[in-house]
């Protein structure tokens, strides 16, 4: 449209110059010829000189939550470009469909950010690649294109949520009910030294942190990781007929973050086993904390399986988790969890694990 409007005012301007026998009109109407036949290559020349890339190769998000983002336009020549436009694809790594993204700004010599915003609505890992800059005049009437190659990937995690569990059997208590640790001196056989905190009377003398002590001429004590009171083992079962979208292995991953945020909340240590596609042996990682959680799922985003059975059927203090969300004990099914109301189900749902 703006090149119509321009030409249809390069002709406005002949014909006036033409009628009134003005000169200044005439070099008004060759100037504007002029620009038309320069604009058109200046686009050209700017592309040479612009590069994209993401100011981090990985980053974080989480579900449902809109993250703020950014792409780097980079200029080495020595005249600005008022108008870019980079084209963005975006999806995830366990599903082919994905959408396209445009990011418009201004890049002057040196590096420029341009913002945009990402909501990502499932877990997994989200990638998004920069393939394609744009670069137009300073009228915005003619543009030139060409091919970058910018990649960035985004853990998507599940919002942090824990699925209520009533311990009865399932799992193998690490010792008796008279040599549990009351909760106030929970872990004093730990050898992990949580954080140093000044004495108070009851504190004892074993746990004084006689360096610290000497220095400030105030007595501390060293505060122990609590030990956990059960060990209990975690089997993914991913095997799955036919491939499926983001949207069914999200919910997955939100209810195995929902699992094992909930046996944390029991003091649980949590084994978590599963076999990739490939490999000899089922892989285990073992999670006490939350943050380890998250480095579970990361090492789960963009796996492929293994379709083949591989654990003791008979072994009943195992939980296995399916990809259709069911959760067994040994043979017995425990719970079964619907993806259209998952939400609803990890908020009220009481697992009770006997």
């Amino acid at each position: 449209m703006k090149k119509v409007l321009f030409f249809a005012f390069t002709c406005f301007t002949f014909y006036w110059a033409s009628r009134y026998r003005s000169l200044a009109l005439l070099f008004l109407c060759l100037a504007e010829l002029l620009l038309l036949v320069l604009l058109p290559v200046l686009p050209r020349l700017l592309k040479r000189n612009l590069s994209v890339r993401f100011p981090a190769e990985e980053d974080v998000a989480v579900e449902g939550l809109a993250k703020p983002c950014r792409v780097t336009v980079r200029c080495d020549g020595r005249m600005p470009v008022s108008r870019v436009r980079v084209r963005l694809r975006i999806w995830y790594a366990l599903d082919d469909k994905g959408l396209e993204k445009k990011v418009y700004g201004g890049a002057s010599v040196g590096e420029n950010g341009l913002p945009f915003e990402l909501l990502p609505a499932y877990c997994g890992m989200l990638c998004v690649r920069a393939d394609r800059i744009r670069v137009y005049d300073y009228l915005s009437m003619f543009s030139a294109s060409k091919r970058v190659d910018a990649e960035m990937r985004i853990a998507v995690f599940p919002r942090e949520q824990a699925l209520k569990i009533n311990f009865s059997g399932v799992g193998q208590e690490r010792g008796g009910e008279q040599d549990r640790p009351t909760r106030a001196n929970r872990g004093d056989t730990s050898s992990e030294v949580r954080r140093i905190r000044e004495y108070v009377p009851g504190d004892r003398l074993r746990h004084v942190h006689w360096n610290q002590s000497a220095r400030t001429d105030r007595l501390w004590v060293k505060e122990f990781a609590p030990e956990p009171e059960r060990q209990v083992d975690v089997l993914l079962d991913l095997r799955r007929e036919k491939p499926v979208g983001a949207k069914a292995w999200s919910d997955f991953y939100r209810l195995l973050s929902a699992l094992l945020n909930g046996l944390l909340r029991e003091e649980t240590s949590v084994s978590v086993h599963w076999k990739p596609a490939g490999a000899v042996s089922p892989l285990q990682r073992q999670v006490t904390e939350p943050g380890e959680c998250r480095e579970l799922l990361l090492a789960l985003y963009g796996t492929a399986f293994s379709q083949e059975e591989w654990w003791a059927p008979s072994d009943g203090t195992a939980l296995r988790l399916t990809a259709g969300l069911a959760l067994y004990a040994g043979e017995h099914l425990l719970c079964g969890f619907h993806a259209e109301n998952l939400e609803e189900e990890l908020r009220e749902r009481t697992l009770s694990l006997v």
